[in-house]
């Protein structure tokens, strides 16, 4: 993925106490509401993507805090993620 990625300006990032929310939430109550728990390391992905990193950006910082962790093995569990996120419209991409 060549693309950068950014966060949909529609969702609001929280946090409170140990949790990390991500939510939006419909000026309709018709229930499309949308609420996120994320870990530590959805939180630090969450935090680069801030439109100016790709998938590989984002891999490869993660790949200096965690040397003893496969870069292939880095790739597959953050582009997982980043792609339910895109998925959920949480993410975007775009070319730059």
């Amino acid at each position: 993925m060549n693309s950068k990625i950014v966060k949909n300006p529609e969702f609001v990032f929280r946090e409170d106490r140990n949790e990390a929310i991500v939510s939006r939430f419909s000026e309709a109550d018709d229930g499309n509401d949308q609420v996120y728990f994320i870990n530590n390391t959805g939180r630090a992905i969450w935090e680069m993507c801030d439109g100016n990193n790709t998938l590989n950006d984002i891999v490869q910082k993660f790949a200096i805090h965690f040397p003893k962790v496969a870069v292939d093995e880095l790739r597959i569990d953050i582009s997982t993620y980043i792609n339910d996120m895109i998925e959920k419209r949480v993410l975007l991409t775009y070319e730059k």
